[in-house]
């Protein structure tokens, strides 16, 4: 008894297609033109969509898709005889006699000896209608397995390079794997039908790119050669891969006699096209209900590749561009904000943004009075991305590609401006809440005489949120001479940042800015008069 194969048809990855159904015609481009339109056409029918465990790359349409040249490619040949094949697996080569259980035979129809091996129902011709065209017959094994069944690989081949440099100015994109088979075992005992599946493997690591099962169901077709194609699509930086044709009946021992022909891989393309989102969100959730200077306000800007390159992950850092108000046209804020990588962004952070892949920016800005003052903050981001070689070496063959950041309202990554798609601004506004508190106290209040000075002294505080201009003071008195008129307008008290309240000419009567937290003060005199005395006023 030979070792038996492992079944990994329990693969995560899978990938589910129809087979289509291949007529005979002429060996050659014939043949090779249904051939692609097949593979075109199980595009179209696609069903699900293999995930690989590397970096995806994006797919394209069909009508943007550009097919390489085949990396592997085997129709046996032609001529009389039969001759093995290193590819099988589990199988021994039968030269002679009928190809018995556990056996197999390359050659055409007529040298395979017996209608189990044959395509005698359907002229002896081979996947391309030629009757001198050779093909793989395996009587697969079952009969001598001491269970009387078996499960396992019986055509492989390793290490085929996908080669993703062929075609300029495009990037690998995916593989099709096609195998034509025909049902050989053509007679009413021969129910136990083939049920095999193709397999494409990531050679560096064993990963199962994708896999497609194919099951006859009737006799009906026997002899008749259809055209089974495994399409793996978004590949990433997969280089090399193996094929693998695995039997998954485990009850051969009355027919499961196939024939196998075309055995094709071929890698397809993309063009190169390099792209980048940013979206930015600001967190104002800190800030109190009439924000203060100190405050801080956080960004989270997220950068994506959009695109089928991979691109600088350095080169993608946003750049930040700040206005004080809520329309842009305000005055730059002088620092930009300092923009780093999150700890927890979901990048590998190896310094290439592959294909796919997201990283996440925090910044944080703290409020001045100059944006309270302001009423807001306008702001928009700028990341660029460099396209790079898988092992992070620029690309000079193509352009810089970049994007203005687009706002995220909701911070769930999405734009949130007007259609989804507009470099919209983040803009925070802040809430003004002008605020001003006034003591009036007077140096002498009992037992005034006419002629004598009373001196007020008026202490203002500004108690809100935003620098307040021109502050002066109207007096209404109720004594008979001539109200106190308040002047000499000092800082009394000057909290941090100092110097933010100032004014421009002293002791006219006006304070020019007062900032929050800030106290001045005003004085004013009044004579008392002989009127005032007798009325007690």
């Amino acid at each position: 008894m030979q070792p038996r194969q492992p079944n990994h048809s329990d693969a995560k990855t899978r990938l589910t297609w129809s087979a289509a159904r291949l007529r005979p015609t002429r060996r050659g481009h014939a043949r090779r033109a249904i051939a692609h339109a097949l593979t075109i056409l199980a595009l179209a029918i696609l069903v699900g969509i293999c995930a690989p465990t590397v970096a995806v790359a994006q797919s394209c349409s069909a009508s943007r898709e550009v097919t390489g040249t085949p990396v592997f490619d085997e129709d046996f040949g032609t001529g009389t005889g039969r001759t093995a094949d290193a590819n099988v697996r589990n199988h021994n080569f039968q030269a002679t006699g009928n190809v018995q259980d556990d056996n197999y035979a390359v050659g055409r129809s007529n040298d395979h000896n017996i209608f189990y091996m044959s395509t005698d129902t359907n002229g002896d011709v081979d996947a391309s209608g030629s009757t001198n065209g050779r093909y793989l017959g395996i009587n697969m094994r079952g009969k001598n397995e001491p269970s009387g069944s078996w499960n396992g690989v019986f055509y492989r081949v390793d290490d085929l390079s996908l080669n993703p440099g062929a075609v300029p100015q495009h990037v690998l994109a995916g593989a099709r794997f096609s195998v034509a088979s025909a049902n050989l075992c053509d007679q009413p005992q021969c129910n136990d039908l083939p049920d095999f599946e193709l397999r494409l493997i990531d050679s560096a690591t064993n990963t199962l790119l994708g896999s497609e099962r194919f099951t006859r169901t009737s006799l009906n077709d026997a002899d008749e050669w259809i055209t089974t194609t495994l399409v793996v699509d978004n590949i990433g930086s997969v280089t090399d891969v193996d094929i693998v044709l695995f039997n998954l009946r485990g009850d051969g021992n009355n027919g499961n006699d196939i024939g196998f022909d075309d055995i094709v891989l071929t890698p397809f393309y993309c063009p190169n096209a390099p792209a980048l989102t940013l979206t930015k969100s600001a967190d104002t959730t800190q800030l109190s209900p009439a924000p203060l200077r100190g405050e801080t306000v956080q960004y989270t800007l997220t950068v994506a590749n959009a695109g089928n390159v991979d691109l600088d992950q350095a080169a993608a850092t946003p750049l930040d561009t700040m206005t004080y108000g809520v329309s842009g046209s305000g005055a730059a804020v002088g620092a930009p904000m300092s923009i780093s990588r999150d700890p927890t962004s979901p990048d590998n952070n190896n310094g290439v943004l592959e294909v796919g892949e997201t990283i996440i920016f925090r910044a944080e800005f703290i409020l001045d009075q100059t944006a309270v003052d302001a009423g807001g903050l306008h702001n928009t981001a700028t990341a660029t991305g460099d396209p790079v070689r898988l092992d992070g070496t620029p690309r000079t063959d193509l352009a810089d590609v970049s994007d203005v950041s687009d706002n995220d309202v909701t911070g769930d990554g999405t734009d949130g401006g007007a259609g989804g798609t507009d470099a919209d601004p983040t803009v925070v506004t802040l809430a003004s809440m002008p605020t001003l508190d006034m003591t009036k106290i007077a140096n002498a209040q009992t037992n005034l005489q006419a002629g004598d000075t009373v001196i007020y002294t008026y202490r203002i505080e500004n108690t809100g949120n935003v620098t307040i201009d021109n502050i002066s003071i109207a007096d209404v008195h109720n004594g008979s001479g001539p109200a106190p008129t308040p002047v000499d307008e000092t800082l009394l008290t000057d909290t941090a940042p100092a110097l933010d309240s100032t004014d421009t000419t002293a002791n006219d009567g006006t304070w020019t800015t007062l900032a929050p937290g800030d106290v001045i003060t005003f004085t004013g005199q009044y004579t008392v008069t002989q009127q005032d005395v007798d009325t007690r006023q």
